[in-house]
């Protein structure tokens, strides 16, 4: 049941919600021709988008360094196999996480690509920054798999405190590197992590 608010969209309506994508929707045939384009990131570049269908993604991408990595995962998606990479935009210097798909006919062969990108700057940016103060704090720290109990990251300062580097810990359960008294308490922890109460 839909209320007013949640009226169904229609055809009509879908380039407009395209248009206002934090990134942009990007569709080619099987010579990777530009077939449509969508979304506010080529308002970023200042090319409005449809200025690109027609030109094939060899001739848009001539100069870019990520030439390569995209055409070499188009290539792959057109031959059936879903890809995804990372895009830095030269001309902003945006970052976009890209996942592109095959397009199929009613028989189920490819008939193009469309590529889904959204901007991740900002989660990069931040990403960064954790990186950085992770590497940099004085005071150890892990970041542990609860399933396998063991550290899958573990920081410089830690790595001193146990006197092993990362890889040696990665070889150690929680309960081997923390001292024997604080065993319970890691164990009362991890259930209450899995069952989602901290």
């Amino acid at each position: 049941m839909t209320t007013p608010a949640q009226k169904p969209l229609h055809d009509d309506a879908l380039p407009s919600v395209l248009e206002q994508l934090p990134g942009f929707v990007l569709s080619t045939d099987t010579e990777m021709r530009v077939t449509s384009a969508y979304g506010r990131a080529f308002d970023d570049v200042r090319v409005p988008a449809g200025e690109l269908v027609g030109f094939t993604l060899e001739e848009l991408m001539k100069d870019d360094p990520a030439r390569d990595v995209v055409l070499d995962t188009y290539r792959a998606v057109l031959a059936g196999t879903p890809g995804r990479f990372e895009y830095r935009a030269r001309a902003v210097g945006r970052y976009y996480d890209t996942r592109v798909e095959p397009l199929r006919d009613d028989e189920g062969r490819v008939v193009g690509a469309t590529g889904l990108a959204i901007d991740v700057t900002e989660r990069k940016a931040t990403e960064g920054l954790f990186r950085s103060l992770f590497e940099s704090a004085s005071v150890g720290i892990t970041i542990g798999d609860i399933a396998t109990r063991r550290p899958v990251r573990a920081n410089a300062a830690f790595q001193r405190m146990a006197g092993r580097d990362e890889d040696e810990l990665r070889g150690l359960s929680f309960e081997q590197l923390g001292h024997p008294d604080d065993v319970p308490l890691l164990e009362k922890r991890r259930r209450q992590l899995e069952r989602g109460e901290v």
